[in-house]
């Protein structure tokens, strides 16, 4: 699906799609920009390294948006939203590492386009963003597989893989615990608690403690 046949898609599609990502990790921003460059009829034109940085600097002439949804001072499932009151018909796949069905069924109700796993080929990616682009949805199989297991299962959404320690310190943070209490509980320093509460904000994707706490228990997943 090189320079043939994009060629021919560009006659289709009539038009450059402009594209823009947003990712926390420089290089992988850097290896997908260099990927899509080598497609005719695909542009980047912006790139974003965090949450506040895309928030502020929302660009009308984008027109498909590559999104991670752990954005270390953000996520992008809340950044969706918000941009969702400026633009409904924003198109957006997320490009995520998170496997989990919690966050794939939550970005999909809060309205992305598409989901696509890190691990996912190049080709794949293309795939996606020409579906988008024309006003349709793209879900990898494994994602089409969650979606439908979730239609015939009432239980609750496989939430993110937290270590012993990362549940006992999720427990007492939901319990009103600060994080001198914590440590006292579990004998260890308050740098430690503070260290676990950071990787599980970020394998949750939440903002900060608040934030967590206030989904966490809307959901009822603790």
């Amino acid at each position: 699906m090189r320079r043939t046949l994009v060629a021919e898609l560009v006659n289709i599609v009539g038009k450059m799609i402009n594209i823009a990502l947003i990712d926390d990790h420089k290089l992988i921003r850097s290896g997908i920009k260099k990927l899509l460059s080598t497609y005719e009829d695909l542009n980047v034109i912006d790139e974003y390294g965090n949450y506040n940085e895309a928030l502020e600097n929302f660009n009308n002439k984008v027109d498909v948006w590559l999104i991670d949804i752990s954005l270390g001072d953000g996520n992008g499932i809340d950044l969706l939203k918000k941009w969702r009151n400026r633009r409904k018909d924003i198109r957006v796949i997320f490009l995520s590492v998170h496997k989990e069905s919690y966050y794939v069924i939550k970005a999909l109700e809060t309205g992305a386009n598409g989901y696509l796993y890190k691990d996912v080929s190049v080709e794949e990616i293309i795939t996606a963003i020409k579906r988008v682009y024309q006003g349709k949805n793209y879900y990898s199989n494994e994602i089409s597989e969650i979606l439908i297991n979730n239609l015939h299962n009432d239980s609750k959404w496989n939430l993110p893989k937290l270590t012993s320690r990362e549940t006992e310190i999720l427990n007492f943070i939901v319990g009103g615990f600060s994080t001198k209490e914590i440590a006292n509980e579990l004998s260890v320093s308050p740098r430690t608690v503070d260290s676990h509460r950071t990787n599980i904000l970020d394998k949750f994707g939440f903002k900060n403690t608040t934030q967590m706490v206030r989904v966490l228990t809307k959901e009822n997943f603790i």
